[in-house]
């Protein structure tokens, strides 16, 4: 904008001055700001599934030391003695874990973006990063883990161990938060499906892409309410499950898992709701990831027409098409189809009025097996619309045009064609369809013609370029083809050939741009190492609950192997219900946060579930569950008995 302000002061009087990226730059910075506002929502499910981990082992530890406190009070400790040493102790364990986990997230995006991209970041930048997580981590631990001992300490002694049991309802049960989450999620569910489909923008206008922000409250709400009337559910079933007949306590294991979940359904509820969301966060960042990048390849082969757009240099490159078709296919094409094409050679004579117009002619039978379709694009399906084109003076009209102009389907139009050149000739044709975008075309086009028509009108045979469609789809496929084609065909005709993967639509949101892989992958690897956290609080930390009761069956001579089964039995209940759970409710947040992207592509985003990646993902869990039962089985059989039984 300086250079072009200076421009204008210097030679104001002999210059015409077109800026042709300020629109761009414009834009970017818009889509910057939204980019933003997109990874916030990505990576606070994150957040909040950290504090609800903190918040299920601030309620497992209060137990825990239940003994601890008790003793000290009785030894003239008061209540805020023992708050104060609560505090200090979470303070020094809450500053070394944000310590540590900073250094781990520094480690981590250096490895994804390399040690230059890292370094070149402003210091005053990651030193603010920083700051804000290692505070944000101490805050919120201390106030969670403090809040519960103030809670606790309030208690007289023998009213806490009651305030410890399995009676107590949860605060989120209480207050009915799950319940008012759904009802919030369902209403914004209804909401986004009145809103009306989001208009296409162009970068060239200086439109940026207005992604409706406000929806993605709705998949968090998903996230969060279902996960907890997940919960509600859970305990629901665990509470109301009659007790066995008296005298048929069935098999050990068996018999003891049963009463165990139905003496404490709410530690089960508690620690089905923390792997949850652990697990519905995973499965949401990794349906994103799969949806968003075959939205992304789907969308640049829609944007270039096919896998392959093949430009003539020279005059006469693609005249001989007969023989330059022979050369495409030995070079490894499957499909291939001529169009013809160029700007404003048309004019379009509505009832009421005309307009300059592109023309497109293409070959119904050969573009139907080489073009990238969307469904979405036309009134009709694509294999019938161009059936339709096929038949003779058949045309399409674009929906936008043909409002412009007042043209309905089933109307007969002039059109002028090849405008500007000695064949132009005025045609009346068909017009058989409408569509809203063309394969190849992403700017814009405004009618599609047979070209045996527009032939048979202009005898003009000139082929502008020709789209081909490669067999191995991948963008390391189509560029070897795409080599090869510069090799062998390229030696004798002036070609360029532009790949899917490496065509870029100018006129289309910056965001579109983005390669997230990597970010959303170190994003699922947290994830993952979150679950695994979370399963070692649920199996180490109930253990510490459980221990007079392990010790006791053990006493009256449970063997090892049948204790480590009912260890790995509760563990593997737990872990299994989670998993379904997490897993389904992360697919439906993924879903609607799918929808609130439509309005980054051309095509129309097909919701995609990365199977086996989430099925590698649960087994991971399900092996690190066996591997945690099997060591909690060594730390009960090791200690005496005697002390642990002891314990009050």
């Amino acid at each position: 904008t300086v250079i072009a302000r200076s421009i204008r002061e210097v030679s104001s009087d002999r210059s015409l001055l077109i800026d042709n990226i300020s629109n761009a730059l414009t834009v970017a910075a818009d889509d910057e700001s939204t980019g933003r506002k997109m990874f916030l929502f990505l990576g606070l499910p994150g957040v909040l599934a950290a504090i609800a981990l903190v918040v299920f082992s601030a309620n497992l530890q209060a137990e825990s030391q239940r003994r601890e406190h008790a003793t000290m009070r009785l030894h003239g400790a008061d209540c805020s003695m023992l708050i104060r040493i609560a505090a200090l102790r979470t303070l020094i364990f809450a500053g070394c874990g944000a310590l540590i986990g900073v250094g781990l997230g520094f480690g981590a995006a250096e490895s994804v973006l390399g040690s230059p991209a890292v370094l070149a970041t402003p210091r005053r930048l990651i030193a603010i990063s920083f700051l804000v997580a290692i505070s944000a981590n101490v805050i919120i631990v201390l106030i969670v883990l403090t809040g519960k001992q103030r809670q606790t300490l309030a208690l007289e002694i023998g009213s806490e161990q009651h305030e410890l049991t399995d009676a107590i309802r949860p605060v989120w049960h209480r207050r009915q938060l799950d319940l008012l989450l759904v009802f919030t999620a369902t209403i914004g569910v209804g909401v986004e499906a009145l809103m009306s489909p989001p208009e296409r923008v162009s970068v060239s206008q200086g439109q940026a892409t207005a992604l409706p922000l406000g929806l993605l409250v709705v998949p968090m709400a998903i996230w969060l309410g279902g996960t907890l009337a997940f919960g509600r559910v859970v305990h629901g079933i665990a509470a109301r499950r009659r007790e066995p007949a008296i005298g048929r306590f069935e098999r050990l294991i068996r018999g003891s898992l049963v009463r165990s979940v139905q003496r404490r359904p709410w530690s089960v509820a508690n620690a089905v709701v923390g792997i949850s969301l652990v697990v519905a966060f995973a499965a949401n960042l990794a349906a994103i990831d799969s949806t968003y990048h075959r939205t992304k390849s789907a969308d640049s082969r829609f944007a270039l027409g096919s896998d392959l757009r093949i430009t003539s240099l020279g005059d006469d490159a693609l005249a001989g098409e007969a023989s330059l078709r022979k050369e495409l296919e030995s070079a490894g094409v499957s499909a291939l189809t001529p169009v013809t094409f160029s700007l404003e050679n048309s004019i379009l004579i509505g009832p009421y009025d005309q307009a300059r117009t592109d023309l497109a002619a293409i070959d119904p039978p050969s573009f139907a097996r080489t073009a990238a379709f969307s469904e979405s694009m036309f009134d009709q399906s694509a294999d019938k619309a161009l059936r339709k084109l096929a038949r003779p003076n058949a045309a399409f009209v674009s929906a936008t045009r043909a409002d412009d102009l007042s043209i309905n389907v089933g109307d007969q139009v002039q059109v002028l064609l090849a405008r500007g050149t000695k064949q132009q000739k005025l045609k009346t044709l068909d017009v058989v369809g409408l569509f809203d975008a063309f394969p190849g075309f992403p700017e814009g086009l405004d009618v599609v013609v047979n070209r045996s028509t527009y032939r048979s009108a202009t005898a003009l045979e000139g082929v502008d370029f020709v789209l081909a469609r490669t067999p191995d789809r991948t963008p390391s496929g189509t560029a070897a083809i795409a080599s090869r084609i510069t090799r062998t065909v390229g030696d004798r005709y002036p070609l360029r050939v532009v790949t899917a993967s490496a065509y870029l639509n100018k006129d289309q949101s910056s965001l579109t741009a983005v390669n997230v892989r990597g970010l959303v992958e170190m994003g699922m690897g947290f994830a993952f190492a979150i679950g695994i956290a979370s399963i070692l609080m649920v199996v180490f930390l109930q253990l510490l609950q459980r221990r007079r009761e392990y010790v006791a069956l053990r006493a009256f001579g449970t063997s090892t192997p049948s204790l480590a089964a009912l260890i790995l039995g509760e563990s593997l209940f737990v872990v299994l219900l989670a998993l379904a759970g997490g897993l389904a409710i992360g697919l439906v947040m993924a879903h609607v946060f799918v929808i609130v992207l439509r309005p980054l592509f051309l095509v129309t985003p097909q919701f995609h579930v990365p199977i086996r990646f989430l099925v590698e993902q649960s087994v991971g869990l399900v092996f690190a569950t066996v591997a945690f039962a099997v060591a909690a089985t060594a730390l009960v059989i090791r200690p005496q008995a005697i002390a642990i039984l002891r314990e009050t």
